[in-house]
């Protein structure tokens, strides 16, 4: 088979973080959720951009520290709040795929209930 002829595989498009958030960032808020949930996953979706880019390029999570995070902390176990960097985000991404199925803001810690 030529070159160009050859079937493109699924995994060969491998997209950053950036580009993998920021289109699930832009999908939500296309959606039919309520502006409270697209708040809220919008929010988390920042969060777990900032927590990733640290854990791999050592930038700090002192973004968190910003006002605009505080009503997002302020919905978590209050250990989080002053410790926002500890929040692991496989955490956050079960909390976003809960109030996507139930389009309500589900408290972390709360998902399985």
């Amino acid at each position: 088979m030529e070159k160009n002829k050859e079937p493109i595989e699924p995994h060969a498009f491998i997209l950053s973080q950036h580009d993998i958030i920021t289109s699930l960032a832009l999908l939500v808020d296309r959606s039919y959720l309520s502006n409270a949930v697209k708040a809220h996953c919008g929010t988390a979706l920042k969060v777990i951009g900032i927590i990733s880019t640290d854990l791999v390029y050592s930038t700090g999570t002192h973004l968190l520290l910003r006002k605009e995070f505080d009503r997002f902390f302020k919905s978590l176990p209050s250990a989080y709040f002053n410790n926002r960097e500890l929040i692991p985000v496989v955490t956050l991404t079960k909390n976003i795929k809960k109030c996507i199925e139930t389009n309500e803001i589900v408290a972390i810690g709360q998902e399985d209930v």
